[in-house]
């Protein structure tokens, strides 16, 4: 069986559930391939932990690599893990079934109050008949870490 350490985007997060499937499936093992998914210490470590060897590969934003390569690392892209137009997590007690129930709630993402997120909410409510008016959410910043941030109520 060939072994493969996958570094995180820095931490366990809901893009890598593809990941978490295969394992938990036991897809990866039907193809005698194991997976373990590591998380680096710090968000840019994945390419010191690649150079060391203590990752194979880290999946990663694009801009990483633009950024490592203008630095002449040597590293490379070769597959794009996913593509999304964005996502929402939401704690089932909170009244949301669809997009158009965003309106009136909270949205923790990096970056708040910056446009990011507020444009990805706005996007999906409006897509799905939904009217948006600046201020139907409040933007709430607890970094990087959304499930925790949905666990404790942030």
């Amino acid at each position: 069986m060939d072994k493969l350490t996958v570094g995180l985007e820095w931490f366990l997060n809901p893009d890598h559930m593809p990941l978490i499937l295969g394992i938990e499936k036991g897809w990866f093992k039907e193809e005698s391939l194991e997976i373990e998914m590591i998380e680096p210490k710090e968000h840019f470590d994945a390419l010191d932990e690649i150079e060391n060897g203590s990752m194979d590969i880290a999946i990663t934003e694009p801009i990483h690599l633009v950024q490592d390569r203008a630095k002449e690392q040597k590293v490379i892209g070769f597959a794009r893990y996913l593509h999304t137009n964005g996502g929402i997590m939401y704690n089932k007690d909170k009244n949301i079934v669809r997009p158009k129930d965003l309106i009136g709630k909270r949205l923790q993402y990096p970056g708040a109050p910056g446009p990011g997120g507020i444009a990805m909410a706005k996007t999906m409510i409006e897509a799905d008949g939904g009217t948006f008016e600046e201020g139907d959410i409040t933007p709430v910043n607890h970094s990087f870490y959304h499930t925790d941030a949905l666990l404790t109520d942030k």
